[in-house]
């Protein structure tokens, strides 16, 4: 869908923009925000990386705590990984998302 959405953006031009629920919105914008919400599950929070839940052992244990798992599925409201924790289909599209940020950084001099 973030792929779609850039494309979109460079088909109709990053103006075009529409208006839901009161608020305005580009393709661009639109793929940004879901790359970052993607992106806030991996990251850590309070101490907590939100995609290892309540599991202290991988959250916490230096052996562990930098082992990333993609997982089937996700927490709607927690982010916490559920169901397969080996899985390398669309969860491992976080990879893309952390390549696209670190480009744009390099453009942008961040």
């Amino acid at each position: 869908m973030i792929d779609t959405l850039r494309r979109l953006a460079s088909i109709w031009g990053k103006e075009f923009s529409f208006t839901f629920a009161g608020t305005c919105y580009t393709f661009e914008k639109m793929a940004d925000m879901y790359a970052k919400r993607l992106l806030a599950i991996f990251q850590e929070k309070n101490g907590k990386k939100p995609f290892l839940g309540n599991n202290l052992k991988l959250q916490e244990d230096p052996h562990f705590s930098s082992y990333y798992v993609f997982h089937e599925f996700f927490h709607a409201e927690t982010g916490e990984g559920l169901g397969a924790c080996h899985q390398t289909g669309w969860t491992a599209l976080i990879a893309n998302v952390l390549d696209e940020i670190y480009r744009e950084g390099c453009r942008s001099g961040d």
